[in-house]
C-alpha cells in the first residue's frame, strides 16, 4: 500500500503522512515510503530520507541519494541546497570510514556556506549553516587526532552560536547548538572542561525548567551532568551522578528512554548502591 500511496498524482502529497510515521518512530514505513516519492522526484525531503536510511543501517544507499540531491541542487542553482548535500554526503563518508572524502565533502560544503554568509550576513538560517559546517570539520578533525585544527573550528562555530543566541535569545534550538558548542569545547580545551561544560549544564537546566514534559531535553541534560562529572571536586560526584541517575530513571520508568541507554541505568544504579 505504500506503493500505492507513492503512486499517486504529485498534487496529493505523502510528507504528512511520512511525516506522522517518523514521528512514531517508524522509520522504515517513512523512508521506504519518502524512498518511492523521491525517485518520482516528488514531495520528499532528501536530508530527512538520508537521515533515516543512515539510521537504519542503509549507508551507502543514503550516500547514493545525497550524491543525487547534490546533482539536482547543483542543476536547480540551489546553493543552500547544494552546501546541505555535501554536508550530509560528508556524514556518510564519515560514517563510512572514508575520512578524506568526508573531510572534501565538509570544505565544499564550508566554501559554499561562507559565500552565501558574505552575501546575507544577517540571515540567521545562514549563519547557522556555517556554524555547523565548523562543528563538522571539528568533528572529523578532533576524530582524527588534530587538536589544534578542532579546536580552531569549534571556536568559530562557538562564535556564531553565540551570536545567534544574542539575537535570539528566546529561541530553544540555538539554546541547545549553544550548550553543544560548550561540550565540544570541553573536548579539545582540557584545562577549561570544567568552565565550559558548567556553562553547558546551565543551559540546559534552564531549557529543562521552560520545557519539564520533553523527556529529549531531560535525556540531554543527564548526559552533560555526567561529563561534568569527570571534572569536579570528589565531593560533589556523587550528587551529581544521582542527579543524572534520577533523570534517566524517571525517562526509563514511563518508557521514554530509548533502549541504547538502558545499560547506563543500570550502570548508574550499580555505582550509587556501591
Amino acid at each position: 500500500w505504500f506503493a500505492e500511496l507513492a503512486a499517486l498524482g504529485d498534487g496529493t502529497p505523502a510528507r504528512p503522512l511520512i511525516d506522522a510515521l517518523a514521528r512514531a518512530g517508524l522509520l522504515e514505513p517513512a523512508a521506504a515510503l519518502a524512498a518511492i516519492r523521491w525517485e518520482r522526484g516528488a514531495d520528499a525531503r532528501a536530508e530527512d530520507l538520508t537521515t533515516w536510511l543512515e539510521q537504519l543501517g542503509y549507508t551507502g544507499e543514503a550516500a547514493s541519494i545525497a550524491d543525487t540531491w547534490s546533482q539536482r541542487a547543483r542543476t536547480a542553482d540551489d546553493e543552500r541546497g547544494l552546501a546541505a548535500a555535501f554536508s550530509k554526503l560528508g556524514d556518510l563518508h564519515v560514517a563510512l570510514g572514508n575520512a578524506d572524502q568526508a573531510r572534501r565533502f565538509f570544505e565544499d560544503s564550508l566554501v559554499i556556506r561562507r559565500r552565501l554568509v558574505d552575501a546575507e550576513p544577517g540571515r540567521a538560517d545562514l549563519l547557522r549553516d556555517l556554524s555547523i559546517s565548523y562543528e563538522r570539520l571539528g568533528d572529523l578533525h578532533r576524530a582524527l587526532g588534530n587538536a589544534d585544527q578542532a579546536r580552531r573550528f569549534f571556536e568559530d562555530s562557538l562564535a556564531l552560536a553565540k551570536r545567534l543566541v544574542d539575537a535570539e535569545p528566546g529561541r530553544a534550538d540555538l539554546q541547545r547548538d549553544l550548550a553543544i558548542s560548550y561540550e565540544r569545547m570541553a573536548t579539545v580545551d582540557p584545562d577549561r572542561a570544567l568552565p565550559w561544560l558548567s556553562a553547558a549544564v546551565a543551559i540546559r537546566r534552564q531549557r529543562l525548567a521552560a520545557e519539564p514534559a520533553n523527556a529529549v531535553v531531560r535525556r540531554e541534560l543527564a548526559i552533560t551532568l555526567l561529563q561534568l562529572a569527570r571534572h569536579i571536586e570528589q565531593d560533589e560526584v556523587v550528587r551529581v551522578l544521582r542527579e543524572s541517575y534520577d533523570l534517566l530513571q524517571d525517562l526509563y520508568r514511563r518508557g521514554a528512554l530509548e533502549a541504547s541507554y538502558h545499560r547506563l541505568v543500570d550502570q548508574l544504579r550499580q555505582v550509587l548502591s556501591g
